[in-house]
């Protein structure tokens, strides 16, 4: 055996493993030569008649139209089972890929079609009630600020305000800024809705200020009198009046009025010096404030007789014009409490000239404006000097108001009643485009090959046995079983029909007349076993036994299909070989070193070119004995750790089906116990423990339910050991037999027998 290096020949059959990559290769061919879009970029050298060579490296080249792939995506293109899921008629079975497409789409169409008039309904219906409710908010909102602003003339007169105008002119509205207070809209519409006024006259005067008064209060009661007083009349206020009253009327008498007593010369100084000039002074300025502070009492109440009435003025105004008013007046019985309290002060100085007075903190306020309700009184007049103005600006707010409050709603009735309006526009191209679909593939005119006669012929020779017929349904095919409706096709029996119509579309108008290249990636798989001679007849006798001249590439996975193609290529007749030249090789996923030290798979191309070889091989038992022995026929193979990844790889499913097949033939009663039969060798004494444990621990960690578990696989410096150790229990069970296979595979028993160091732990 050695690598492959040659070109492809004409008829190749290629035997892989699980994870060798042989299905990935199919694939690859498949999508390059497919309708499908893909990243794949493949190189690869066509040999022409002439025997000239060229590199395809475009998947525009002719070469990938020539290149026909059997797989399972093959399988699931053209062949269509049980369409439409019915099982209450014969099944129906749709071959070829257009129609497979066709029956696959009209799967998908008709189920939407019959969805899409209740999406469709649903759509309009929704598009239309958002329509209404965005029209009758817009209709009845424009009823409302008609009515309401109907006196402020131009647009908002009546039956001009519509749901048109206000349609228009909530684009421009921003719901939160032009949002109002209830009692904001209540003000303005009282403004739009009353009559012009009369201006009315301001307050005067304006400002009351008793700070300069106080001033002068303060320094009179302050003072204090020069003069001589008379002690009997310091201190007694009543008595010092009625002394200076009476001083002025006995001015020219010179006996007392009263008493009749004499008013000497004496008396009369006495009482001048006490009531001299500076005491005269004292109490005319004393009057003269209080006069003052009199004036000033009545005065302060003057301006609010002036005011305008609220009757005057506009509505809107009423409420602030009494609030305003109510507090001038507290404010002026504040400011007359102050000027009562300075004219208390000053009728006790009076009382008492000859002492200083203390002015204590004064109650009250010590000024006044009427600026407030003049400001009112101006808002009026100006509301009247420009009226209409005034009106046109309240009804703006209005409107802005109104329409800042149904802006959000309106607009999300809006956008839901575009959005079902586009939904349903989308359903109703979408059903014209379905319907213009389906029209056109039920018209199409459906592939009539293979026919129905050679279905039942081909399947029956395939299968070895007649019972299913098919017949021809309006380019479908029925399937009867023994006259009944053949339910539940078993895998084998699918295989079957889809490898057949895969050789048959070999003979269409299509590939008839080309040396196309044909690539089968497992035609059987581990459930066909029943079909695997058949299988491989009808291929042997499609792409080989017929003269085609197809180039061939048989992938497989059975080890009997690659033996039996094997031997019948190697039969041939030398006639025969000259014009059918073939090659046989074993795809193997190997283990690279990389530069990190790990190791990575790389997929090689195996030529079996030893005859001698492929002789010997003469079942997969034989196989799976030579290949394990051959990973651990060089001695340095321990520690390599690519080798020892590629017997890891081989661990899990090699070794335990060769396993399998020795204790079959061995302990023929425990046929499908594998573990039944491993515990019979193990009864056997010249198993060694080392080997026991071993296997053991091999057989419970790949082992499930009687299944390989090859997805927890044996770590790297266990497998070669466990390798040599499956050797190890065959020898020492069957001594004979495991000699006899080395003699046939021309094997060293003490190479495949060699003992590696046994990692510590391990035993």
């Amino acid at each position: 055996m050695s690598e492959w290096t040659d070109d492809f020949a004409r008829v190749n059959v290629i035997y892989g493993g699980n994870g060798s990559g042989k299905s990935t290769l199919a694939r690859v061919f498949a999508q390059m030569s497919g309708r499908d879009l893909t990243d794949l970029e493949v190189q690869l050298d066509e040999s022409g008649p002439d025997r000239t060579t060229r590199r395809v490296i475009d998947r525009a080249d002719s070469f990938w139209s020539r290149v026909r792939v059997f797989n399972k995506d093959f399988v699931s293109r053209n062949l269509l089972f049980d369409v439409e899921g019915r099982s209450d008629v014969l099944p129906l079975l749709v071959l070829g890929e257009p129609n497979v497409e066709r029956d696959k789409r009209l799967a998908e169409i008709n189920p939407r079609l019959e969805a899409i008039p209740g999406e469709l309904s649903g759509a309009q219906k929704a598009s239309t009630e958002a329509t209404r409710a965005a029209n009758k908010l817009a209709t009845d909102t424009a009823r409302t600020i008609s009515q309401e602003l109907q006196p402020a003339g131009g647009r908002y007169e009546s039956r001009k305000y519509d749901a048109r105008r206000l349609k228009e002119a909530l684009l421009s509205i921003d719901p939160e800024a032009d949002s109002r207070s209830d009692s904001e809209m209540a003000a303005d519409l009282r403004v739009v809705q009353g009559q012009r006024m009369e201006p009315v006259g301001l307050i005067q005067p304006v400002r009351f200020d008793l700070r300069g008064l106080e001033e002068q209060v303060s320094e009179v009661l302050g003072q204090t009198i020069t003069s001589t007083a008379l002690d009997e009349l310091v201190g007694d206020a009543s008595a010092e009046r009625w002394v200076q009253r009476g001083l002025q009327l006995h001015e020219h008498r010179d006996e007392c009025l009263f008493c009749a007593s004499p008013v000497t010369p004496e008396r009369r100084r006495a009482l001048e010096k006490h009531f001299d000039e500076s005491f005269k002074r004292l109490q005319d300025r004393v009057s003269a404030l209080d006069r003052s502070l009199e004036s000033e009492h009545a005065a302060v109440a003057e301006p609010l007789t002036s005011a305008p009435d609220r009757g005057r003025l506009y509505s809107d105004l009423h409420e602030n014009h009494d609030k305003g008013m109510r507090l001038q007046e507290e404010a002026i019985v504040e400011y007359q409490r102050r000027v009562v309290s300075l004219r208390s002060a000053l009728a006790e100085k009076q009382a008492s000239p000859f002492s200083v007075v203390r002015l204590s903190a004064l109650p009250g306020r010590a000024e006044l404006s009427f600026e407030q309700v003049n400001e009112l009184l101006s808002q009026h007049n100006a509301r009247s000097a420009d009226y209409q103005k005034v009106v046109a600006a309240a009804a703006r707010r209005v409107e802005s108001g109104r329409l800042a409050a149904i802006a959000d709603t309106y607009r999300e009735s809006q956008k839901r009643a575009q959005t079902n309006s586009e939904l349903a526009e989308m359903l109703q191209g979408e059903q014209e485009r379905l319907e213009q679909e389906r029209t056109s593939l039920n018209v199409t005119e459906l592939d009539a090959s293979p026919l129905a006669e050679e279905l039942t012929r081909d399947v029956a020779g395939l299968l070895g046995r007649d019972e299913l017929v098919f017949a021809n349904q309006d380019g479908k095919y029925s399937i009867e079983r023994h006259g009944e409706p053949a339910t539940a096709l078993s895998e084998g029996e699918r295989t079957a029909i889809s490898l057949l119509y895969f050789l048959c579309s070999l003979r269409d108008e299509r590939t008839k007349d080309l040396d196309a290249t044909v690539i089968i990636d497992d035609p059987v798989s581990s459930l066909d076993q029943e079909i695997l001679v058949g299988a491989s007849s009808h291929l042997w006798g499609a792409l080989v036994g017929n003269g085609a001249k197809h180039q061939v590439l048989l992938l497989t996975h059975s080890f009997e299909l690659f033996r039996m193609w094997s031997n019948q290529l190697d039969r041939l007749p030398p006639q025969l070989k000259k014009l059918c030249p073939y090659s046989i090789y074993e795809l193997r996923a190997r283990y690279k070193e990389v530069l990190d030290g790990s190791a990575r798979r790389s997929p090689v191309l195996l030529s079996w070119t030893d005859k001698k070889l492929r002789t010997k091989l003469r079942s997969q038992y034989h196989y799976l004995f030579w290949r394990i022995a051959d990973v651990l026929r060089e001695e340095d193979s321990d520690g390599d750790l690519a080798k020892e990844m590629e017997a890891t790889a081989v661990i899990p499913n090699a070794a335990r089906q060769m396993l399998e097949a020795f204790l079959a033939f061995k302990y023929p009663s425990k046929l499908g116990d594998f573990e039944g039969s491993m515990r019979r060798a193990f009864q056997d004494q010249s198993v060694s423990d080392p080997i026991r444990q071993r296997i053991t621990r091999f057989v419970h960690r790949q082992s499930h339910n009687e299944e390989a578990n090859i997805d927890r696989p044996v770590g790297i410096g266990e497998s070669v050991t466990v390798l040599r150790s499956v050797f190890e229990l065959i020898e020492a069970v069957d001594a004979d037999h495991f000699n006899e296979m080395c003699a046939a595979l021309e094997l060293s028993p003490s190479v495949v027998l060699s003992r590696a160091p046994v990692p510590a732990g391990q035993n």
